[in-house]
């Protein structure tokens, strides 16, 4: 990519006006003229921003970033041991990019214990019966869809694994190992389709922990492929391999990753579900960044040939985003990448920059440029 160190600079300069901007407050998704709007500490993206702060340190060794992410960090704390009723599968993503970083760059102590403490919440949400992790907790406000979360699992939350692993490194006990891999081999035998698309969710039966059906949130329908969703198959899967050497996931990852490329338009730019491609819909660039990350790492496990596939495919990927989602964008937009879909069918971030959009794409560019990941 003759292009990456002006990709990088853009990121660190921008993210340093973002950080100035957001004075302590956690950018989460645009509005409608391109402004960051903010969530609280409770939102499931909360993480991604220090965490493209500390990517951004990774990259730059500028310790500016740094200072910014560390004045987070009486917040998370704060959630995980006084609001733990806010917690759900997504204990990863808040605190993989916050506290599991503070502790891998800084090496503190009590990010350590936060760290550790944050992989036990989620291993609270293992179904032993099921052998997988239980997503979400109960909606009220929801109906039946809602009410069924105490029986359901998703395919995002294979990202959320990497907490599990580690912990399971820094402790040496293996309960944290074994739930990961088996969510892991769980989410492969169910979420995974014969023709390795993917389901977003899948309920099991909650007597005798049996797989029931899929269903999907986010996506068009139960029976489509929502983008993101399978983007997160192929990092995911690759994450797990990583951790496991499981074949098994191996090969998970090398087919969800050939499904995803061929499901893209001519321009690299996925539609957000897949049962729209090459009709013009609207895309998600978040899934780009994502499945971008996966084929990097992803290319590292496979043969020769492939890897040349898998990295030429993520860097089409990277420049379509930059061509069609950032170069784009007037002066007064805020995030790095435009055009991500958050959840379509109900008008929500549509069309749209997305912290965790801003954030894959930057953790590829990381790689990329060969700085350290997180995870």
């Amino acid at each position: 990519m003759n292009n990456l160190s002006q990709i990088k600079d853009y990121i660190l300069k921008k993210t340093l006006e973002n950080a100035e901007r957001a004075s302590g407050r956690l950018p989460v998704a645009t509005d409608k003229d391109g402004r960051f709007t903010y969530g609280k500490i409770e939102d499931w993206r909360a993480g991604f921003w220090p965490g493209i702060l500390n990517y951004c340190y990774l990259m730059s060794g500028n310790d500016r970033y740094l200072e910014y992410a560390e004045s987070y960090h009486t917040a998370f704390v704060d959630r995980l041991y006084n609001k733990k009723e806010t917690l759900d599968h997504d204990i990863g993503f808040l605190y993989i990019p916050t506290e599991y970083a503070r502790y891998k760059i800084k090496g503190c102590s009590d990010s350590l214990k936060a760290t550790i403490d944050a992989a036990d919440s989620l291993l609270e949400r293992y179904n032993e019966k099921g052998k997988y992790i239980v997503a979400w907790n109960v909606w009220e406000n929801r109906g039946e869809f809602g009410k069924n979360n105490v029986r359901r699992m998703i395919i995002d939350c294979m990202m959320n694994l990497g907490i599990l692993f580690e912990a399971s490194e820094l402790t040496g006990d293996n309960k944290y190992f074994e739930a990961a891999k088996n969510h892991g081999l769980t989410c492969m035998k169910t979420i995974v389709r014969p023709d390795f698309t993917t389901f977003h969710t899948y309920l099991f039966d909650m007597e005798t922990g049996k797989p029931d059906k899929g269903e999907t949130w986010q996506g068009h329908s139960d029976s489509s492929c929502w983008s993101r969703g399978q983007a997160w198959a192929v990092a995911g899967f690759t994450m797990a391999y990583r951790y496991t050497k499981e074949k098994a996931f191996l090969d998970t990852a090398i087919a969800t990753a050939d499904k995803f490329i061929s499901f893209l338009d001519d321009n690299y730019l996925p539609a957000w579900d897949f049962v729209f491609r090459n009709t013009g819909a609207v895309p998600d660039a978040s899934a780009s960044g994502i499945a971008a990350c996966g084929l990097l790492e992803l290319s590292e496990y496979v043969t020769e040939s492939k890897a040349l596939f898998y990295k030429e495919s993520a860097k089409k990927l990277i420049d379509s985003l930059w061509n069609n989602c950032i170069l784009c964008n007037d002066e007064n937009f805020e995030a790095l990448v435009n055009r991500c879909t958050g959840f379509y069918d109900q008008d929500i971030d549509v069309d749209a920059g997305i912290i965790y959009g801003d954030y894959y794409f930057v953790k590829a560019i990381a790689k990329l440029c060969g700085a350290q990941w997180i995870i």
